[in-house]
């Protein structure tokens, strides 16, 4: 005697499983999402001795970069462009991020150019990049070629911000413009095919 199997019985359990599922992992994410917002708001008053600042261009990163930081014990705080320097006031470092935009036409961004004369660390992303060469005397030109997508980085100096990482790594790329020619005093650390 063979078993007979509703086929329609099994397909409407097992929809209903999934969605009980669906269900409880969305509930679970919530909460461990709620419970991590109200660990890092607790804890932002351990975090005041040292602080980064990230000044907002318009990176669709701006959050992510902001949070991997405050995972790391160390208070970050996303500011705008304009931001009045009283405002930064204790600040150890200082991360430009990316954006949509150029720097070098009319669809630049305004900002507090009294920010690129503090004399803390400064981290250029992106358009944060193409910004400090600019500033400093660089030249940005748009790219040759623009990068959407994996790229792969080759690593052309030994440096403390690439330490522990791979000589040739792969990486995500989102830019149309490229710095052309570095501001006297800097020196290129690495580098991809179409961002030499």
């Amino acid at each position: 005697m063979g078993l007979i199997i509703n086929w329609r019985h099994v397909d409407l359990y097992l929809n209903a499983y999934l969605a009980y599922l669906a269900d409880n992992l969305s509930c679970l994410y919530n909460s461990l999402n709620l419970r991590y917002n109200q660990f890092i708001t607790h804890n932002l008053f351990f975090m005041k001795s040292a602080q980064i600042a990230i000044i907002d261009f318009g990176s669709q990163y701006t959050h992510l970069i902001t949070r991997r930081i405050r995972q790391l014990g160390v208070l970050a705080k996303i500011y705008p462009p304009t931001v009045d320097l009283a405002e930064l006031k204790g600040i150890k470092g200082l991360i430009l991020s990316g954006g949509p935009n150029s720097v070098y036409d009319q669809t630049a961004v305004d900002y507090n150019s009294k920010l690129l004369d503090l004399k803390i660390p400064i981290l250029g992303l992106c358009y944060g990049h193409q910004l400090l060469a600019q500033h400093f005397g660089g030249k940005v030109l748009p790219g040759k070629t623009k990068e959407y997508g994996s790229a792969n980085l080759e690593l052309l100096k030994s440096s403390k911000l690439f330490s522990g990482t791979a000589k040739s790594q792969p990486i995500w790329m989102s830019h149309g413009d490229s710095v052309a020619e570095l501001p006297v005093g800097f020196l290129a650390l690495a580098k991809t095919v179409d961002c030499p």
